[in-house]
């Protein structure tokens, strides 16, 4: 983030003397430069305070043959060491202070020059059109991605919807096969509920009983006993107790009941044809 209001690119153009710290020869000239730039005289004081420290005392050790191999000899180059160290750290510390000193002065500078109204207003509108430059691609990006969030949401709609007509889809299957099978499951239920009742009555012939014992099995009555006869002359028979039931139309649990009390005993008659005329086969000459 910049500290000024020159800009990043100018902050670091102006941040270079900080390579100066890490050679510990040369760490006291980037005080005295950034003091020089600034008008402050505290970072030169430093900086001629970290020249003694750092050069003076190592060189003057290295002439003076008495206190080579010395312990003193050996202090004056870790405190030349630490004093290179405090300098990095120094010098770090100070860039923000000395940034934003130089950043006036040019100001200053630059407000004495005649147009300078005119090159700020300039440079005030150049930066407006910046700022909302990057606001317009902020608003981009959170567009595109609100569109992204819209797309999975109506991506999980449609999933949820495709769910929910398969599972009506399944609701509708599993009532039609109820559908299907409750008729079955009401006879075995009325089968199970109303067991039919023992009737002493004798096991009739539905092929040669009478109108009478016919009308007497339940669920028949005189009606059905006229309409059975009627059947039972055109067809010539019935082929079974439940061919009997399926003609008269019974309820399940009258013929239930016809089971129990009828039989087909007699095998069907074939109807006799019709009488034509001419005759039929062939003529045998005796």
């Amino acid at each position: 983030m910049s500290i000024t209001f020159k800009g990043k690119d100018w902050e670091k153009k102006n941040a270079r003397w900080r390579i100066l710290l890490f050679f510990p020869t040369l760490s006291w000239i980037a005080f005295i430069w950034i003091g020089t730039r600034t008008s402050k005289v505290k970072w030169i004081l430093f900086g001629s305070l970290y020249f003694v420290l750092s050069m003076v005392g190592p060189y003057l050790a290295i002439y003076i043959e008495a206190l080579q191999d010395t312990i003193i000899y050996q202090t004056i180059y870790g405190i030349a060491g630490a004093v290179w160290i405090i300098s990095i750290v120094h010098g770090f510390q100070s860039k923000d202070e000395y940034l934003i000193s130089r950043a006036a002065i040019e100001e200053s500078l630059r407000a004495s020059q005649p147009g300078y109204a005119e090159q700020k207003a300039y440079e005030e509108q150049q930066t407006q059109i910046l700022r909302q430059q990057e606001l317009q691609k902020i608003q981009q990006k959170l567009d595109q991605k609100q569109q992204q969030q819209d797309r999975k949401q109506q991506q999980q709609d449609r999933k949820q919807q495709q769910q929910d007509r398969k599972q009506q889809q399944d609701r509708k299957q599993h009532q039609q096969n109820q559908r299907r099978q409750q008729p079955e499951q009401q006879l075995q239920d009325l089968k199970q509920r109303q067991p039919v009742q023992q009737v002493t009555a004798p096991i009739i012939d539905l092929n040669t009983c009478s109108e009478q014992e016919l009308a007497g099995l339940p669920g028949v009555g005189v009606v059905k006993a006229k309409k059975a006869l009627e059947l039972r002359s055109q067809t010539g028979g019935f082929a079974s107790v439940m061919d009997f039931n399926q003609k008269l139309e019974l309820q399940p649990h009258f013929a239930i009941q016809v089971t129990q009390l009828a039989t087909v005993a007699t095998p069907m008659m074939p109807k006799s044809p019709s009488p034509t005329t001419g005759t039929i086969g062939r003529v045998v000459d005796i």
